[in-house]
């Protein structure tokens, strides 16, 4: 079993598609502490200026140099996400965030619109609507960050985004096409597997975990012991699964390899209510 408990129940093969690199989420109180310098950060910068800016002699002056920092913090915040993954608390920690199933860096709108500013809308409305909507944006603040306790280590806004949080690798990309699919430690006896047949051997031994499950085929208790190590449910096993069975038949350009990837998806869904 993995001996860290933060560790992602998943791996990536590198960009030159020779090793298989494990992918590790961020540790919780890691996270946190990024949160919490990148507050600092903001909450110097900006009382600091602000305390500069009062002394200015005329209002039109300090609402100037206040306008002209908020627009490069939020420029260097805003590029340091889209392109590296990463605010500056996540910057200074080394981690980042990235697709929830195959590792790529996320778009503006899922990471900087969906993922960090989540409750944009109520904050909207705590400004226009003082009073009782602040309690409700307190709320939802807690009830974003509860779901970071459980077993995919994921907040709330992560789900809508789609994304996780992991140690920092400079490799990753928007596009790193199959340089980052998923696969679980308990296959990692298919390294040895001819690279060429690597994947489709990887998702028929992934099928076959599920037939497991559901007590079609195989030993069911194994199987169950085996998915605790990956922190998974079946049902999100399943998930797992089929998203990985259809970007590779659509990855694939081989005819035969694609009629393959067909049978396992018809099969894998043929056991999904029992899971």
């Amino acid at each position: 079993m993995n001996q860290n408990p933060y560790a992602s129940p998943t791996a990536a093969l590198s960009p030159a598609h020779d090793k298989i690199v494990e992918v590790k989420l961020a540790w919780v109180p890691t996270r946190f502490l990024a949160a919490m310098i990148d507050n600092i950060i903001t909450y110097v910068l900006f009382f600091g200026v602000f305390a500069s800016a009062f002394s200015a002699t005329t209002q039109p002056g300090r609402t100037m140099i206040m306008a002209l920092v908020a627009a490069v913090f939020l420029l260097i915040n805003v590029w340091l996400l889209v392109t590296c993954g990463q605010t500056y608390g996540k910057l200074i920690l080394g981690i980042q965030v990235v697709d929830y199933h195959d590792n790529r860096l996320l778009s503006f709108f899922r990471i900087f619109l969906l993922r960090h500013n989540f409750l944009l809308p109520l904050i909207l409305i705590a400004l226009y609507y003082p009073g009782i909507s602040h309690y409700f944006l307190w709320l939802a603040s807690v009830l974003d960050v509860i779901p970071i306790l459980f077993a995919e280590k994921r907040c709330l806004h992560d789900y809508v985004a789609g994304s996780k949080v992991v140690l920092f690798d400079s490799a990753r990309s928007h596009n790193s096409g199959g340089a980052h699919i998923e696969h679980h430690v308990v296959f990692e006896d298919l390294q040895s597997a001819p690279q060429v047949n690597w994947q489709l051997a990887r998702l028929e031994k992934r099928v076959s975990m599920l037939l497991a499950l559901a007590g079609e085929e195989g030993d069911r208790e194994a199987a169950l012991r085996k998915l605790t190590t990956t922190g998974l449910t079946p049902k999100n096993y399943f998930e797992k699964t089929v998203v990985e069975i259809k970007k590779f038949a659509d990855d694939v350009d081989n005819e035969k390899s694609k009629a393959s990837a067909s049978e396992l998806l018809t099969r894998v869904k043929t056991v999904e209510d029992r899971l």
